[in-house]
């Protein structure tokens, strides 16, 4: 049975700490782009998540986002969805730019193309 899911991203950033890491989330940011998808499996959600977030990314090359997987209203999520999103199997923090405490990124940010 098809089921509509609807790919959101929201800004947010992960914050390392010495103890621990933080995923820090701007609940009210603006959100770059979203996009509606029929899928007939849970592994169909992967795939489409990334190439929907590698699309956000060469549009804003610099932007630090999750991206929000919700289903739509009167669907059924299929087989495996739920432990798939919880064991992060689909990939939404693949976006996520990490940084320390005090800002200072922690992985480098690729080179915005009106840089070259």
């Amino acid at each position: 049975m098809p089921t509509t899911i609807r790919l959101t991203t929201m800004p947010g950033k992960i914050q390392k700490g010495r103890v621990f890491d933080a995923l820090v989330l701007d609940l009210f940011g603006p959100s770059l782009g979203c996009e509606e998808i029929t899928i007939g499996k849970a592994q169909e959600v992967a795939p489409a998540l990334k190439r929907f977030g590698d699309q956000i990314r060469s549009e804003h090359p610099d932007a630090s986002f999750k991206v929000m997987i919700t289903v739509a209203k009167g669907n059924r999520k299929p087989t495996g969805f739920d432990a798939a999103q919880q064991s992060g199997a689909f990939g939404e923090r693949a976006f996520l730019r990490a940084e320390d405490a005090d800002g200072t990124p922690v992985t480098p940010a690729p080179k915005s193309r009106a840089a070259e």
